[in-house]
């Protein structure tokens, strides 16, 4: 489901527990914002193990954070985009965050890219 969003330089990896990262080389964040708009839609949207008789539904919250825009090397791209996840979960559910003008010694996060899509 989520790989048919993917472009085919895309890349799903499980970072943690419930957490993934979706790397995208060269797509601009607008592009990356556009697809996990795509993606937050249709996880929202699909019911779950409905071949065992459930139907549950899932919600996910996505960071986002772009080279050159919001990091210049790879450590602090996942420290902006992890600080943006969780932007993204105060903001509520099936929310995604962008990281854009951030800084990862605790500036402002998130306030030029933040989008709330519930």
């Amino acid at each position: 489901m989520i790989h048919g969003v993917l472009g085919p330089d895309d890349s799903l990896v499980r970072y943690g527990g419930d957490e993934f990262v979706i790397l995208m080389p060269r797509r601009s964040q607008t592009d990356a914002l556009e697809i996990t708009r795509r993606l937050r839609l249709i996880l929202n949207g699909t019911p779950f193990l409905q071949d065992e008789g459930l139907a549950i539904k899932v919600t996910a919250s996505f960071g986002i954070a772009a080279v050159p825009e919001d990091a210049q090397d790879r450590e602090n791209l996942l420290l902006i985009a992890d600080r943006a996840m969780f932007g993204s979960k105060d903001q509520g559910p099936g929310s995604h965050y962008g990281g854009t003008g951030s800084d990862p010694d605790g500036g402002r996060i998130g306030q030029a890219a933040q989008r709330r899509t519930n």
